[in-house]
């Protein structure tokens, strides 16, 4: 580097470079690891150039993203160049052409250069800028006429949270200014001292010097904004894109992966991105939440958030949900879809297949590795996410599913009765689509003599003599799935001789519903007359 000497007609360069280690090391900034940032802190000098800067929405900072190093000021912030003499140039190189987003406060910026003339000059940054090298050419000419910098407005802390206090403090690098303010749409007043803000209030400043003749600077204004406190998720998730907040409750860690954070309370699940909070694991309990809303592609995240956590041991378990009722509204949730089929590999995304023939997309946000085997069955576990309008699936395991075998019950179970019985069938684990049949075998029949029939829930099925029943679940190809057999022993009379309650049955008659009479029983509901030899009868309902 060229040094500075103090002699107008002469001209120094100096570079200021933001995209190699190297160029940081010469200014004592640290490289941030990939995907990360150093915020800046004080002011930087080369050769006679000093280099300050204020914060914009976000901390003015070196970004690594990937390997490409560079600075970045933020919508609100800006970077200010001194010299003992006039700056004439200053150039600048942009990996994404973004230097078209700086306001100087004095001079023309074309192009990403610079010209004009002044020991100090200002970029305002209305946007996010990235910078990569910055060249200033100064000593190379007489200053303008003194002008009065515009005047600094600070808040302390920047976002404040409703019920705090802020402290409001102004400067202007400008020697021998005087400072005046107004609030909102108040009058301007002096400037003495910091003075304390508790609610949303907009802050004008201008600065002043001379007395004969008095300059007067441009009038900076700023606004600062009293954060919401909200108790849950719940009120967490209503929030506006880029709103700062605190949140009160606690909330339970579902899932960590590098810098993603799910977590979950009573009233819902979100995202916090980018956490750098270390030692943080599932099951963890956070508190003392703040960070600011970030809608990324309709997806809602936590960004900058800063949390106190306990190292707690609970265990949260994904919700069971089907492909049909997944929606945007179960953003971030934590969920597993059982019994499903995997088709559509393409890199990191694929698909998701019920036994209706539902698809649900899947992509591999956290590289979940996919299963080889695509002709199995699995229940997948993940969260749910939302890219553009797409509803999707981050998956964090694939499980082949296990099938749950059919249990099959009767009432009344098997055993011997009085009377003829209509016995109803009960299953447990009945898989989607299956069906349920059965055979009758009274006597001496066997399996082959006899057809099966299809179970009607509704009915049952009439037992009225002895003999052995059989129960199958059969899927849709016919396969057999489960089981269940047994032997009903019927002892009801059949003749005037035989007794029951001690009385001899002369005959039984059976009337359906629409009137007819039968000595064997119709189809549905029967009304059983048993009359007995001693006169008496007696009236029953059956179902056949």
């Amino acid at each position: 580097m060229m040094s500075l000497l103090c002699v107008s007609a002469w001209a120094g360069t100096v570079t200021f470079t933001f995209n190699t280690v190297d160029g940081l090391t010469e200014l004592g900034i640290t490289a941030p690891e990939p995907s990360a940032g150093t915020n800046l802190d004080g002011t930087y000098t080369l050769d006679g150039v000093t280099m300050s800067f204020t914060n914009g929405g976000t901390a003015t900072r070196i970004w690594n993203s990937q390997g490409a190093l560079d600075l970045r000021v933020y919508n609100g912030g800006s970077l200010t160049f001194t010299a003992d003499e006039a700056i004439t140039s200053v150039v600048f190189t942009s990996a994404n052409n973004s230097t078209g987003n700086l306001t100087p406060n004095s001079g023309t910026l074309a192009g990403g250069t610079w010209t004009g003339s002044a020991t100090s000059v200002t970029f305002a940054a209305g946007g996010t800028t990235r910078i990569s090298t910055i060249e200033v050419t100064f000593g190379g000419g007489t200053p303008q006429p003194q002008t009065v910098a515009t005047p600094v407005i600070t808040f302390d802390p920047v976002h404040p949270y409703e019920g705090e206090e802020a402290t409001c403090t102004i400067t202007c690098e400008t020697e021998g200014a005087s400072i005046m303010y107004a609030l909102n749409d108040g009058d301007f007043q002096p400037y003495t001292e910091p003075f304390t803000l508790t609610e949303t209030t907009t802050v004008k400043a201008k600065a002043m010097l001379g007395t004969t003749t008095t300059v007067e600077s441009e009038v900076a204004e700023k606004t600062l904004t009293f954060d919401p406190t909200v108790a849950n998720i719940a009120e967490l998730t209503q929030l506006a894109n880029n709103t700062y907040f605190r949140m009160t409750g606690e909330a339970v860690v579902v899932y960590v992966y590098g810098g993603y954070l799910y977590i979950k309370d009573d009233t819902g699940y979100t995202l916090i991105y980018n956490s750098t909070v270390d030692g943080i694991a599932a099951g963890n309990t956070i508190s003392n939440l703040k960070g600011k809303v970030s809608i990324y592609k309709n997806l809602f995240e936590v960004a900058n958030a800063t949390y106190d956590f306990e190292a707690t041991q609970i265990a949260v378990e994904p919700v069971e949900m089907a492909i049909p009722d997944i929606a945007a509204a179960n953003m971030n949730q934590y969920v597993v879809i059982k019994g499903v089929t995997l088709s559509d590999v393409n890199g990191r995304n694929m698909k998701l297949n019920d036994a209706d023939g539902n698809q649900f997309a899947v992509y591999s946000q956290y590289f979940c590795e996919f299963p080889e085997d695509l002709e199995k069955t699995y229940d997948v576990t993940g969260f749910v996410a939302v890219y553009n309008t797409t509803v999707q699936i981050y998956p964090v395991s694939f499980d082949e599913a296990v099938v749950a075998e059919p249990v099959i019950t009767v009432d009344p179970d098997f055993g011997e009765y009085e009377e003829a019985q209509t016995v109803f069938v009960f299953v447990e684990n009945m898989p989607d689509g299956a069906v349920i049949k059965y055979i009758f075998l009274p006597g001496e029949s066997t399996r082959e003599e006899v057809e099966w029939q299809a179970y009607d829930d509704t009915e049952g099925i009439l037992v009225e003599e002895s003999g052995m029943l059989v129960i199958g679940v059969f899927d849709a190809t016919g396969e057999v799935l489960g089981g269940l057999e047994g032997e009903y022993i019927i002892n009801t009379p059949t003749t005037g001789i035989e007794a029951i309650s001690g009385k001899a049955v002369a005959s039984v008659r059976y009337i359906n519903v629409a009137g007819m009479a039968s000595d064997k029983a119709f189809d549905g509901l029967n009304i059983v007359v048993t009359t007995y030899t001693d006169g008496t009868k007696t009236v029953t309902k059956v179902v056949k």
